[in-house]
């Protein structure tokens, strides 16, 4: 597996430890209202960079949303997607975008409603990709 540079808040892809150069994008977070804006809210799957640190991708359903500093990117299940949650799936495209989750250890109970586990987003924009270890966490 080729090397990935780690996805840093508020660093632009491709100018931080990313070989060759590439996108000029950052990886921004999410609001409430951009998620529901985006279908991407209820029972589905959250991620960010730390137990309580800002949601940086969402999905529910067929609808996920990152948020670039350049705009609001909404996703759809990609091709090859397979389950990741019973009400979503692992990976993700539009425009020019690939969004990828992996968890990275067994889940673990958050509360009534909630599984969570550390897992890695990996986000490949034009050919550039970026993965980053944060916490996944799935319910309703």
């Amino acid at each position: 597996m080729a090397a990935v540079a780690m996805l840093l808040p508020g660093v632009a892809i491709g100018s931080v430890g990313m070989k060759g150069g590439g996108a000029s994008e950052r990886l921004m977070p999410l609001t409430a209202a951009q998620i529901e804006a985006a279908g991407a809210s209820g029972t589905g799957c959250s991620w960010s960079l730390g137990r309580d640190g800002p949601i940086r991708f969402a999905a529910a359903d067929d609808h996920a949303v990152i948020r670039l500093a350049s705009k609001l990117m909404r996703l759809r299940p990609a091709a090859d997607a397979h389950d990741m949650f019973p009400f979503t799936h692992d990976s993700w495209s539009g425009d020019g975008i690939s969004v990828s989750v992996v968890a990275a250890a067994s889940g673990t109970k958050e509360g009534s409603e909630a599984i969570g586990s550390p897992a890695d987003l990996k986000v490949t924009i034009r050919g550039h990709a970026t993965s980053r270890r944060g916490r996944m966490i799935c319910g309703s």
